[in-house]
């Protein structure tokens, strides 16, 4: 019982980590989200940090709405299981081995106000990517 209670608290924390990546990468503003959701900012906070279960219909509607393929939200995903240009159906969210770099990434981009530094960061990233 023990094992399976910390297997959901997990699988919650993962979920909720990649539904807070999606909007970061998306810029989507916490307010908006919730909107979507139904929900206050608060209950968003509570599932992306994976204190709250969101429910299977919740995160259906977002993989629907936004075009998500359902393996980006289950952490058993390993690119030899599905080929990486099928991970989402919306091209522009990659395979993500390290959220947390990830995550550090997208804020410092975030808190960039000039659009030219953003843009040759992005430059940058698509010449080192090569």
């Amino acid at each position: 019982m023990r094992n399976e209670m910390q297997a959901e608290g997990t699988a919650n924390l993962e979920i909720g980590k990649k539904i807070k990546l999606f909007r970061q990468m998306k810029k989507m503003p916490k307010k908006e989200l919730a909107e979507f959701f139904s929900v206050t900012i608060q209950q968003l906070d509570k599932y992306e940090n994976g204190s709250n279960r969101i429910s299977a219909s919740k995160l259906f509607l977002m993989i629907d709405y936004f075009k998500i393929n359902p393996l980006y939200f289950f952490n058993n995903y390993n690119e030899n299981t599905v080929d990486n240009e099928n991970f989402m159906i919306e091209k522009n969210l990659p395979v993500v081995q390290n959220q947390e770099k990830i995550q550090e990434l997208i804020s410092i981009f975030i808190a960039i106000n000039d659009e030219s530094v953003q843009d040759g960061i992005v430059n940058l990233m698509k010449n080192l990517g090569k």
